[in-house]
């Protein structure tokens, strides 16, 4: 079944009226043979804005013009539908921007790189304040998720190229905060998250922990970097690891079990207390393999990191893993495949913008490009930055956003019918 939201066009295709003959009578209508297929309309259009002018003929002094529509950029090249598709092509798709030079000189269109370069930049300058809040509402919740990743800039602050870093911060409720950075140190973390009073999903990185007040921060460690441990360790001592790996996969089949039925964070807590039996097969298991081999390596790693992994007994309104920062943080490994690197500072600082908008709105099932086109507009009418976070945007927009684009797409569907 094709999705009820989409427009529907119909085709009729009729008998010639000649061969409607049978038995020397005219035949009658008996129905429709229906058939469906997806299609997809795409076309670029120059939109002329034209605003009438009048003049009194009498004092010959006074012009009046009708003021102009709502555009993100009073003067700007693009229009806002365009620059939404090209923020989702170049940081949803991850398509370069020598590469979308390309496309649109196919279609016949002289849109050099440096014009879609500086149309970004522009626009995510335009939603700085509205970034900025996101990440203030990612940091307000009592539990949040951390993970970086490189990227390499072209030409860094200091002058020349070298590796940069993207950070990401995310609460469970799927709101991501991209911050870009040319260090690795504690710059990033101190700075975003010196508001954070809560749990703290890690992957035991030093820097978290240095950065940041134990008095108001506990640290929660990721059980998916222990059973990568062991699982690395499976070459060399296959028994032992298959016995941790059953551990870790009975913890995660209780916590699921209990997500499942709908248990509260106390019943939570109740389910997961088997992890104490675990810490009694490492403890017998640490004196029977040698230190240096994997297998003992990843034992010293498990009960290096015990206190902060046994943090989501005590509390059930933690994980089991990290896993949550990482999966927003693939759009990163996946890009650089494309992008290969980030121009300048401020491209890194541009595109840390549309990937915090871009991976909440997928996590919230928001269309990013109806979001970024409508939020682009209300920016340009003043509305208050702090209430166009795609969560913000969702409660207050949203529902007039789908019933303005039901309504021309059914006046598109009717022009496209006649």
């Amino acid at each position: 079944e094709f999705p009820a939201h989409l427009p529907r066009v119909r085709t009729t295709i009729e008998v010639p009226e000649t061969d409607r003959i049978c038995c020397a009578k005219p035949m009658e209508p008996m129905g429709f043979e229906l058939s469906k297929e997806l299609e997809r309309i795409e076309v670029a259009i120059v939109h002329e804005i034209a605003r009438t002018k009048y003049s009194c003929r009498t004092c010959q002094m006074q012009v009046l013009t009708a003021p102009g529509p709502t555009r993100p950029f009073p003067k700007g090249l693009l229009g806002a539908n365009w620059l939404a598709h090209l923020a989702v092509e170049r940081f949803g798709n991850h398509m370069p921007y020598y590469r979308l030079e390309k496309k649109y000189e196919s279609e016949g269109l002289d849109l050099s790189r440096t014009v879609l370069c500086r149309s970004m930049i522009g626009m995510a300058e335009r939603f700085a304040p509205v970034h900025a809040a996101l990440g203030l509402e990612v940091v307000s919740s009592d539990v949040a998720f951390a993970d970086e990743t490189s990227a390499k800039v072209q030409k860094s602050s200091t002058g020349g190229p070298k590796k940069a870093w993207v950070w990401l911060y995310a609460n469970k409720d799927g709101d991501c905060f991209f911050d870009y950075s040319e260090s690795r140190g504690r710059e990033s973390p101190t700075r975003v998250l010196a508001n954070f009073k809560g749990g703290l999903h890690d992957d035991g990185y030093c820097v978290y922990e240095v950065a940041l007040d134990p008095a108001r921060v506990v640290h929660v460690a990721c059980w998916a970097h222990v059973r990568r441990k062991f699982d690395e360790a499976s070459d060399s001592d296959p028994g032992l690891a298959q016995e941790a790996l059953d551990w870790i996969r009975k913890l995660y089949a209780i916590d699921h079990a209990g997500k499942e039925r709908g248990l509260s964070t106390e019943g939570l807590c109740a389910l997961r207390r088997d992890l104490a039996h675990f810490r009694q097969w490492l403890d017998v298991r640490e004196t029977q393999v040698l230190p240096e081999s994997p297998m003992g390596k990843a034992i010293r790693y498990t009960i290096g990191r015990w206190e902060a992994l046994g943090r989501f007994v005590e509390d059930g309104r933690f994980e089991l893993d990290n896993n949550r920062a990482e999966r927003a943080l693939r759009c990163i490994a996946v890009g650089r495949k494309n992008w290969m690197q980030f121009g300048n500072e401020r491209g890194g600082e541009t595109a840390a913008v549309f990937f915090s908008l871009m991976a909440t709105c997928k996590a919230r099932g928001i269309d990013p490009k109806v979001y970024l086109h409508d939020a682009m507009l209300r920016l340009a009418e003043g509305t208050d930055p702090r209430h166009l976070t795609p969560r913000e945007w969702q409660a207050r927009f949203s529902a007039q956003v789908a019933e303005r684009h039901s309504y021309v797409l059914a006046q598109m569907a009717a022009q496209l019918g006649k």
